[in-house]
């Protein structure tokens, strides 16, 4: 092996070694308004998170549905599940416990209901301040948190 080979095999060995301390590529998610997001979900509800648990990889929250505002089937007891990537770089939600949310979910061919910070799912605050943000559409008053949510419907 002469010294450019060498030269080449240890760079390409360093570039691997590097690539591996960097860290993962964070999550990008293309900006839609809720209305899209309204309209992709196959649900769309409040809810309050009462536990969560990670496994694999995986982030399952337990949530205390609130108001449902699209037609949701998994809804047992006002209780359902909603599983999310464990990694914001994965574009999962980190959930806090107690925290109310709007989740826009969708269910996967194995009728598991999973959401992404993509899907449009995030905390009630925000999505309170993003629908006083935007003057333009009438916003969508959540009688059951008191706060408003910009549907844009």
């Amino acid at each position: 092996m002469d010294l450019r080979q060498l030269a080449l095999v240890g760079a390409a060995g360093a570039a691997l070694v590097l690539g591996a301390a960097c860290p993962a590529e964070a999550c990008r998610c293309v900006d839609r308004t809720a209305k899209e997001y309204f309209a992709s979900a196959d649900g769309v509800f409040t809810g309050e998170v009462t536990a969560q648990r990670t496994a694999d990889g995986r982030r399952l929250a337990v949530v205390k549905v609130l108001r449902e505002y699209k037609d949701r089937k998994k809804v047992i007891d006002g209780v359902t599940g909603v599983d999310t990537a464990d990694s914001p770089g994965s574009c999962g939600v980190r959930f806090k416990d107690h925290a109310t949310y709007v989740f826009y979910v969708k269910e996967d061919a194995n009728g598991m209901t999973r959401t992404s910070t993509c899907s449009g799912t995030r905390p009630i605050p925000k999505a309170k301040a993003e629908a006083e943000a935007d003057k333009t559409q009438p916003p969508l008053v959540l009688a059951s948190t008191g706060g408003l949510i910009n549907t844009r419907l």
